[in-house]
């Protein structure tokens, strides 16, 4: 079963960089992408390549800025020693060419959630990501979000 989900990681890491190279995706394709390294990032418990998804400019309506939403991630790791992440990319918009908005809902939860009933059975814990994203040096990057807590319908 390891054998199986390092394989499956590895195949998405690879999708993913494909996809944000190739010259003819589109934005939301590159924004999915980058939703889909987060995740995986996240679920690795790699902090320091979920930093890299986010603009050096950022800053959100709590007052934080990068260091602080990193340090937040960290907490989050120390605390989860083992996260499992069911991710919907809702709605795209694109503000213009170097910059998008995008809803996020994510489920969190201690062990794996592939199906909607998993969500109950493991009292995952469900969110809702307002994301800004700007385009930095050819790559998609967070420069705000917004977030809180979502009802179980959103991943119906």
């Amino acid at each position: 079963m390891r054998k199986y989900w390092f394989l499956a990681t590895c195949s998405l890491i690879v999708l993913a960089t494909m996809s944000a190279c190739d010259d003819k995706t589109t934005p939301e394709q590159e924004i999915r992408a980058l939703v889909r390294e987060a995740q995986i990032a996240a679920e690795e418990r790699q902090v320091g390549d979920l930093a890299r998804l986010i603009s050096e400019q950022y800053g959100d309506e709590r007052g934080n800025n990068k260091d602080e939403l990193v340090r937040m991630l960290r907490l989050q790791m120390i605390r989860n020693q083992v996260i499992y992440l069911m991710v919907r990319t809702g709605e795209i918009t694109l503000l213009d060419d170097m910059s998008a908005k995008a809803v996020v809902r994510v489920a969190m939860a201690g062990g794996p959630l592939e199906t909607y009933e998993d969500l109950a059975r493991l009292g995952a814990e469900l969110y809702r990501f307002d994301l800004e994203l700007v385009k930095e040096s050819g790559k998609w990057r967070i420069i705000s979000a917004r977030w809180g807590r979502a009802l179980d319908l959103d991943f119906a």
